[in-house]
């Protein structure tokens, strides 16, 4: 049986388990290395992550102050929202916070999902933890952050998600490069006119350089 406490201590110490081996395994080796995939390939959990970080990030800056006194002196004071919705302030309060709570839900049915298919039972036990605190609230005083802690893992989520993105649109031009390398030795094979081969492969080794950079 999951709670929330024992879920969270079992969680940091698997966490600081793996920092440890990953630590042990950077000195020996000088670098971290990922499992090995095909050239060109880009791991679909890995956009599936980006995926839902990209989405826990808008809805984190969707909270922020800025944003909520927006919602409060604009949207809410709009005539469109008080003539077809309400002028209630209250009410169109519950409605933006019942809005955000589906997000919220739908955020933790993606992550429940990627949880199952880890090795960790801590990991795999989200879903429970998560429905006890939809259901009743039971431990939510103990998932509290620092508000610098979590302006630092946001950071972290955007700059994972952006480097995701970059990574994916580099990937795709070095598919077309390497689908053009090979046109190319199949033209000179064939006895062609030759084209400028040394500045295209050096932009063939730069771009494989780059993929190699965001991959690392």
């Amino acid at each position: 049986m999951f709670t929330v406490k024992s879920w969270l201590a079992r969680l940091r110490s698997q966490v600081l388990e793996g920092r440890k081996k990953n630590q042990k395994q950077s000195q020996k080796k000088g670098r971290l290395t990922e499992p090995e995939r095909p050239p060109g390939q880009i791991g679909i959990l890995s956009l599936e992550v980006a995926k839902i970080m990209s989405r826990i990030v808008y809805l984190h800056r969707s909270l922020g102050d800025d944003e909520m006194s927006r919602l409060r002196s604009e949207t809410m004071e709009s005539e469109g929202v008080a003539s077809l919705i309400s002028r209630d302030e209250g009410f169109l309060l519950g409605l933006a916070c019942a809005e955000k709570l589906e997000d919220l839900g739908r955020i933790a049915d993606a992550v429940a999902r990627l949880g199952q298919r880890c090795a960790e039972p801590s990991l795999r036990g989200f879903v429970h933890i998560y429905a006890d605190l939809a259901r009743d609230g039971t431990g939510i005083g103990e998932l509290g952050f620092p508000a610098v802690e979590v302006d630092e893992r946001v950071r972290s989520m955007e700059t994972y998600v952006s480097l995701t993105a970059d990574l994916f649109v580099e990937l795709e031009t070095l598919k077309d490069m390497e689908a053009s390398d090979k046109r190319m030795q199949q033209w000179r094979a064939l006895g062609g006119p030759k084209a400028n081969v040394e500045l295209f492969r050096q932009k063939f080794a730069w771009q494989k350089q780059r993929v190699r950079h965001l991959r690392q």
